[in-house]
């Protein structure tokens, strides 16, 4: 981050607990609020890992159901002991116990208890980090814009957790992107000048900048992603749109962005941001000034695409589950050296992959 940015950057609010003595700090951005409306996309295109005891209740659950072979088994790459671990089997990409009607039929039949933790808890996320367990609602449930702001505060679910630990140099920079994130009149337009060193008060994006993130994305070729059966039909929708307007984008000829966001979709998107980086989603090996970039690559895409109250939110909440994979984030920042001429010029442009697209589904959410 730059001088001028750490300068701007004031102490991200945060919402702590810690009620019992010796309990871990649990920390939130804000007060974890959610609803379901049944969409559907929480459950397609996901890798869900089960127990031992949620194998064999999922078993159980299936005869009744008729439901045929629903776990799958394997071994993960590079475990000495050739553990095997299980999942839930999908079909094109959807759960095999999701119905038509984009219900869990185990939740319907046998209650909402009743399913693998990991299915009860999301999108309730828990991360530990080095100052605590953080909170949050995960961003990549393409119903988040709904209900972000007013919608019923939920109690967090501490069974699954994740843990990322950051060196000081990088709290450092996470803390600070958050920082600018929060700051209340901060706009994305207004985020990106001060990461990239230009005025903070243009509300157009820096030329130099959009021009490089469009030249990145031409050469990564991410179309095969938007269409990867295995995201799911009720996740590939939401996307659909984007392969053919990637194709429209010149890097000499960029599209306007002054606008382009109503306040209240410039707002969420900042928040996407901030919960991506707050409860580190993203790959560990990627610092978070990487990650901000990815997300916000994901924001002028989504936003140039299709404004629209419907369609960005949940365009913006497809992405947010794709820069998760490997394959997809690596072919957009192949190297550190691409970050920093992504942001500032320095340096020279990506070079094109030369191997196909490898796709692959995100780890259980």
């Amino acid at each position: 981050m730059s001088t001028t940015a750490r300068a701007l950057a004031p102490r991200a609010r945060l919402w702590c607990h810690a009620a019992v003595t010796n309990a871990p700090r649990l920390i939130a951005l804000r007060p974890l609020r959610h609803a379901c409306y049944q969409c559907g996309t929480c459950c397609q295109g996901w890798r869900v890992h089960l127990t031992e005891a949620e194998r064999e209740r999922v078993l159980r659950q299936a005869v009744e159901l008729e439901v045929v072979n629903p776990v799958l088994e394997h071994v993960v790459e590079g475990d000495d002991n050739n553990t095997p671990r299980f999942m839930l089997r999908t079909d094109k990409g959807r759960c095999v116990f999701l119905s038509e009607d984009n219900l869990c039929r185990i939740h319907g039949t046998f209650g909402a208890d009743e399913k693998p933790l990991v299915c009860r808890q999301f999108p309730r996320r828990v991360t530990q980090a080095e100052d605590g367990l953080r909170l949050g609602i995960d961003p990549a449930c393409t119903s988040t814009y709904r209900s972000w702001e007013n919608g019923p505060e939920v109690e967090p679910l501490l069974g699954m957790q994740s843990t990322v630990i950051l060196g000081p140099e990088l709290i450092a920079s996470e803390q600070g992107l958050l920082a600018l994130l929060s700051q209340p009149d901060m706009t994305i337009a207004r985020f990106v000048a001060i990461i990239t060193g230009a005025p903070p008060h243009l509300t157009e994006l820096p030329v130099g900048f959009v021009g490089r993130v469009i030249a990145c994305l031409r050469i990564a070729d991410l179309a095969p992603f938007f269409k990867d059966p295995g995201a799911g039909r009720d996740v590939l929708y939401r996307i659909s749109h984007l392969p053919e307007f990637l194709r429209t984008l010149s890097p000499t000829e960029p599209p306007p962005w002054q606008g382009r966001l109503t306040p209240a979709l410039d707002a969420f998107a900042r928040e996407v941001m901030r919960r991506h980086l707050f409860m580190r989603l993203g790959d560990p090996e990627l610092p978070p000034m990487a990650q901000a970039l990815l997300m916000l690559t994901g924001v002028l895409v989504c936003g140039w695409a299709d404004a629209n109250e419907e369609s960005f939110p949940e365009a913006l909440a497809a992405w947010v589950r794709l820069v998760r994979i490997r394959g997809f984030w690596s072919r957009y920042l192949p190297e550190t050296a691409t970050a920093r001429w992504l942001m500032l010029g320095d340096g020279e442009p990506p070079q094109a992959p030369d191997d196909a697209a490898e796709v692959t589904a995100p780890e259980e959410p």
